[in-house]
């Protein structure tokens, strides 16, 4: 397969990870996380914290092809999906995206 071939499969990937973004309202789901948090509703942020977890499991499987590409044709300049990632910030004790 050539790199043109995988760099399009690799952005129609990225492209669907970024349309369920915003179609599971993944921000808001972070915010209702740290809000049921705060409140100690245990119930909602487990709830919450599983959809984060099945989240963040989209993001590193793209993530580990970003990387397989990179390693063979680091020219190709792929878009990082880490962005997309949520991760927990301990100093400030919230959840947070990988900025």
């Amino acid at each position: 397969m050539d790199t043109e071939e995988l760099s399009k499969r690799y952005m129609e990937k990225y492209n669907e990870l970024a349309k369920k973004f915003e179609e599971l309202e993944i921000s808001n789901l972070v915010e209702k996380l740290n809000n049921a948090i705060s409140r100690s509703d245990m119930a909602k942020t487990n709830e919450l914290y599983d959809k984060v977890l099945e989240w963040n499991a989209k993001v590193e499987k793209l993530s580990g092809a970003k990387i397989a590409l990179d390693i063979q044709f680091s020219y190709l300049r792929l878009p990082s999906p880490a962005l997309f990632g949520v991760t927990f910030d301990g100093e400030e004790k919230i959840w947070r995206f990988n900025t």
